[in-house]
This record gives C-alpha cells, sequence and structure tokens, in this order.
C-alpha cells in the first residue's frame, strides 16, 4: 500500500494561534526515532484520518470499515500509549477521539447506523465538499464531567465527518458527551489532575466554535 500523507492547514492555524509548534511524525518513521521526538515534545496531538484496523481492537473487518493504514496504526498506538502511561497531555480529534480510545483498551463502532443524525456527510450527497463544515449536530456534555466544566454549556452545536466513534471504553476514559442517537462524542481520561481528552467533531474547522477550550487548554497543559 502506497499513502501520501499530509496535514490541513486548519490544524497548524490553530496550533499557531496558540504558539505551540508542532514536531510533524510521519508513519514509516523508525519507532526509536519516533520515542525520541515524543521524548522531547510537551504534548500529544492526534489527528483525524482513516479507519483503524479493527483486528488492533479484537474485532473482524466489517462491509464499510476503511482500508487501514498499517504504519499509521503502529505508530500512533505507540505514541497514545506512553503519552497515557506517562500522562503527557494528550488531545485526540476526529480518528484521534477513536484512537485514544483503542489505545486505553476499547473498542469501535466500525460504521454508524442513521438513526435521525448524520454524522458524515456521503460523497454522493449534494453538500458534500471534502469539508466538514456543513453537517452539524447538537452534542449534550455530560453535568460534573471536566468537558462540562470547560465548555459551560449543557448543549453546543459541533461539526461532524465521522462514521465511526467509541464503542467500550477504554481503561480509566469516561464518556463526556454524547449526540442524541447515543453516538460517543468526548471522552476524558479518569484523572482530573491529567489532560487528556478526545472529541469527535473537528474544532480545528471552527473560528471560535465551543470547542475551541480544548485548543486552549491543551496550550496551558503543555506549557
Amino acid at each position: 500500500m502506497y499513502a501520501n500523507y499530509g496535514i490541513r492547514s486548519s490544524y497548524l492555524r490553530k496550533l499557531n494561534k496558540y504558539n505551540l509548534t508542532p514536531v510533524l511524525v510521519a508513519p514509516g518513521t523508525p519507532l526509536d526515532v519516533a520515542k525520541m521526538f515524543y521524548s522531547e515534545c510537551q504534548g500529544v496531538l492526534l489527528l483525524g484520518g482513516t479507519d483503524i484496523e479493527p483486528k488492533l481492537y479484537g474485532e473482524l473487518r466489517e462491509p464499510l470499515t476503511q482500508e487501514s493504514d498499517e504504519a499509521r496504526d503502529e505508530l500512533e498506538l505507540l505514541i497514545a500509549r506512553m503519552a497515557l502511561k506517562d500522562k503527557k497531555p494528550l488531545l485526540g480529534i476526529c480518528r484521534g477521539c477513536q484512537l485514544l480510545n483503542v489505545a486505553a483498551g476499547g473498542s469501535l463502532v466500525q460504521h454508524i447506523k442513521e438513526r435521525g443524525i448524520r454524522h458524515q456527510l456521503q460523497r454522493n450527497d449534494p453538500n458534500y465538499s471534502g469539508i466538514v463544515r456543513q453537517s452539524r449536530h447538537v452534542v449534550s456534555v455530560k453535568p460534573g464531567t471536566r468537558s462540562a466544566g470547560l465548555i459551560a454549556t449543557p448543549e453546543v452545536s459541533a461539526n461532524s465527518a465521522h462514521h465511526q466513534c467509541a464503542k467500550r471504553v477504554g481503561a480509566e476514559l469516561i464518556v463526556a458527551g454524547t449526540a442524541a442517537d447515543g453516538v460517543i462524542e468526548i471522552l476524558e481520561h479518569s484523572d482530573t489532575g491529567y489532560f487528556c481528552f478526545g472529541v469527535q467533531c473537528h474544532p480545528e474547522l471552527d473560528e471560535d466554535g465551543p470547542f475551541e477550550v480544548f485548543f486552549q487548554k491543551f496550550a496551558e497543559a503543555v506549557s
């Protein structure tokens, strides 16, 4: 399998906004080199992307699951597990939220069935443009969670571009936000002193949306 790796400029603009300097580690990087980069960084940001290999969470591939990228899965699971062990600040976005859950021992819904909410615009949809601004839905934030304290409102509008989500929640993670159809939208670590969150939406695409606070607090945690 041949793959092209890149990063959307929206991620870079959001990191620059908070004076964060990204160190980009591409799949295929020797793992000892990746560990060296990890040791030099103050935090981990896991980005969106393709589906994670189901065998990594003990399941067989379902028909609508995308082809996985073995090199990316290996690299990101290594880094996420090191971050969880070291309590290094971690923010996972979309696939990154799912990767966080798998790294913690959880599993995934391989394809979300539509039950009144369209979590991902399909390519044959007239509104599809490859960017997720058009598709939005409400996320309910669980009272008493750290996410509720950060977002400071019980319901928020989130953009959406995912057809998978957390199913069995990984060790030491808790559900902090859900959509009306039960899809898990926010995960957070149970250790209240550790900045570790996963969000299914793409806050980097919103100029100053309700999930902006996660970037702000991530920046504070790494500094």
